[in-house]
C-alpha cells in the first residue's frame, strides 16, 4: 500500500486531524484493527469490497467505488480490499481523541441508548454520496450545493458533507466558533482566505480552518469546485 500525508497532525488546528491519500493494487487489502482514532474513507478511485467487524468473510460486507463515504468509530475492525483492475484511491481524514468502547477491538457490537452521557456505541455509516432516493441534497443560492456524509455515533467528528459551487461562485466570509474545518479538494481550482491569508485551490489540495476563524471560499475556475468538508470539535 502506497501512504502519502497530505495534511498531517502537526499540520492541523488542536493536532488530532491528519489527512492521508492511500493507494491499493488490485488485490491489496488493508485491515485495521484497534485503530484509536475516528476513520472517514472518501473512495475518489477504483472498485473494492469493505467488511465491517471482521476480515472478509465473515464482517458485514460492502461494495466500494467511487463518490462512497466510509466512516468507522475508533477501535472498530475493518478491511478494505481492492477488487478492481486498476489502483483504488482512497482519502482518509484521521481523527484521534475519541473513546473506542470496550471490545470495540475485537468486532464486539458496543451500543448506547439514546441520551446516554458518554456516546461511546460502535458505529458505521456508509454514504452513497449522489444517490439522491437515500441521501439529501441541499441548496443555498444557485451557486452553492452540498450533499451530506452520514456518521454513526460520532464523537470529535461534528459533521461532514460535500459540497459544489458553480464558476464565479463565493461563499461569504464567515467562521465557526467551536469547530475546525478540514478541506479536501476533489476537482476545479479556488481561492480560499483565511484569516487574512489565501492559499490557492486545486484538485488534491487540503487546508485547515482554525476555529474562530474569518474564512471564504471563491471558485475561480470555469467549472465547478467540489470539496470534502469536515468539521471536528475544538477542545
Amino acid at each position: 500500500m502506497n501512504q502519502t500525508c497530505l495534511l498531517s497532525w502537526e499540520e492541523g488546528s488542536g493536532g488530532n486531524v491528519q489527512v492521508d491519500q492511500l493507494l491499493l493494487t488490485p488485490e491489496e487489502r488493508l485491515f485495521l484493527k484497534g485503530e484509536p482514532e475516528e476513520r472517514l474513507y472518501f473512495v475518489q478511485e477504483g472498485h473494492g469490497a469493505v467488511s465491517v467487524y471482521d476480515r472478509i468473510p465473515k464482517g458485514d460486507l460492502y461494495l466500494a467505488r467511487p463518490d462512497i463515504t466510509l466512516y468507522f468509530t475508533p477501535g472498530l475492525p475493518h478491511e478494505i480490499v481492492n477488487t478492481g483492475g486498476g489502483t483504488m484511491k482512497l482519502i482518509v481524514f484521521r481523527v484521534k481523541g475519541g473513546l473506542a468502547p470496550v471490545g470495540a477491538s475485537e468486532g464486539i457490537q458496543t451500543w448506547t441508548s439514546t441520551g446516554a452521557s458518554e456516546n461511546v456505541g460502535c458505529g458505521f455509516w456508509y454514504t452513497d454520496i449522489f444517490n439522491l432516493a437515500e441521501n439529501e441534497t441541499a441548496r443555498e443560492g444557485l451557486n452553492l450545493q452540498l450533499w451530506g456524509i452520514g456518521l454513526r455515533r460520532p464523537q470529535k467528528i461534528d459533521f461532514a458533507e460535500l459540497l459544489t459551487e458553480a464558476p464565479k461562485g463565493a461563499i461569504r466570509r464567515h467562521s465557526h466558533a467551536d469547530t475546525h474545518e478540514y478541506y479536501y479538494v476533489i476537482q476545479g481550482h479556488g481561492r480560499l482566505e483565511i484569516g487574512g491569508q489565501t492559499k490557492v485551490l486545486e484538485s488534491g489540495s487540503v487546508a485547515c480552518v482554525p476555529a474562530k476563524t474569518v474564512h471564504c471560499l471563491e471558485n475561480t475556475g470555469d467549472t465547478s469546485i467540489m470539496w470534502i468538508d469536515i468539521n471536528v470539535k475544538a477542545e
